[in-house]
């Protein structure tokens, strides 16, 4: 059985060298990635195969008898994963998705295949597709980066015995039927909120979002609680000053932004140049970013800004590769799914990370709150 999988890697190796780019990723790996990529025209799917082949290969004695009578093709492979990404809709994730994937092979130094699967967008008859052919190719692993309005698409796709993970989707957000074989990984905004509002003990709140689909999702979770004054900031209004100078309602308050990260610096740099007496401003994973440091004056972060983050512990080396690919692992929550999807699929734990778990198919993360000081954030509380 060993020289018979041998065979087949050498010859999968051989092949692979006519079509493929190989490169040894850091001195501190021994392993060799190679990637192929085909393009299927039109509705087709386009796949992207990336293969890890461990680079020492035994030798075979000739004189070895092989039977002939095994077959081995109907077998899953426990390390083959498959991700799904809807280039189309999720824009620059896609690439990160890849990106911090391969990140994860390199780190994990053993044999993994990976398939790469871009419906382009997320249809059911692009998804019964992917899933027909992820079958078919016998993966029982998939990370999917569906977003949570195409969820109910996989409620009529028999997915057999596939396990997926879906890195973009929270369980607690799902309002249709959920199959025992789907995971969850996006963090929980709202609950980011319950513990921001708790800091400040639920008084005078303020709420800043912006125009965007998640600006809007943000706002929602805001609804529930009572709101001294609300404000939606939008490109019409870039200056501000109409609604920031003389807002009584300011006031003391502790406002939340609930904008992207070049809104919120453009609102701290506002509300300091007004001197407006705030008494906190607030901000969940949008807005834990290093840009802030350089998207932000010094006095500007004089500001009492306390923010949420659902990033836990990465293993040091795990942080080191990401850091050597440029993934900001430590910043990008999106990223940090994936990894610990990955890891979940493979290992059928996360305890890798320590600060987290999986509880009722749902990741469960940690949430601290960080103060942001002149060039670094501080973990509090």
């Amino acid at each position: 059985m060993r020289y018979i999988s041998l065979i087949l890697l050498v010859i999968l190796f051989t092949s692979c060298a006519k079509n493929s780019v190989q490169y040894t990723p850091t001195s501190q790996s021994s392993s060799i990635v190679s990637f192929k990529r085909t393009k299927i025209q039109q509705q087709n799917i386009d796949i992207v195969n990336t293969q890890k082949i461990n680079n020492s290969i035994p030798t075979v004695n000739n004189n070895t008898e092989i039977p002939s009578d095994i077959n081995i093709s109907n077998q899953p492979d426990l390390n083959q994963l498959a991700l799904i990404i809807p280039s189309a809709q999720i824009g620059k994730y896609a690439k990160e998705a890849i990106n911090i994937t391969n990140t994860y092979i390199l780190y994990k130094n053993k044999p993994i295949t990976l398939k790469v699967f871009d419906i382009s967008i997320q249809t059911k008859q692009t998804l019964q597709k992917v899933f027909n052919k992820i079958y078919d190719q016998h993966i029982t692993k998939v990370v999917a980066m569906l977003t949570i309005d195409k969820l109910n698409f996989l409620n009529n796709i028999d997915l057999k015995n596939i396990k997926i993970y879906l890195p973009l989707i929270n369980k607690n957000e799902v309002k249709s039927d959920i199959k025992p074989n789907l995971i969850f990984g996006a963090i929980s905004y709202k609950d980011q909120f319950k513990k921001l509002i708790k800091y400040v003990k639920y008084k005078k709140i303020v709420n800043f979002y912006d125009n965007s689909s998640f600006g809007y999702e943000l706002n929602n979770y805001m609804k529930q609680y009572k709101l001294r004054y609300s404000k939606k900031v939008d490109n019409n209004n870039r200056y501000y000053s109409k609604f920031l100078r003389g807002n009584r309602r300011l006031r003391g308050s502790n406002i939340f932004l609930n904008t992207p990260i070049v809104k919120s610096s453009i609102l701290l740099s506002q509300i300091d140049g007004y001197s407006i007496p705030i008494s906190h401003i607030l901000s969940t994973q949008l807005n834990y970013t290093p840009l802030i440091f350089s998207l932000t004056q010094k006095s500007n972060r004089k500001l009492s800004i306390i923010i949420a983050n659902s990033i836990g512990y990465i293993p040091p080396n795990l942080l080191e590769y990401s850091k050597l690919y440029n993934n900001h692992l430590q910043y990008n929550w999106v990223n940090y799914s994936i990894i610990v999807g990955l890891e979940y699929l493979l290992e059928d734990n996360i305890d890798l990370f320590k600060d987290i778990k999986v509880i009722d198919n749902q990741v469960i993360y940690p949430i601290y709150l960080y103060k942001v000081r002149y060039y670094s954030f501080k973990k509090i509380g």
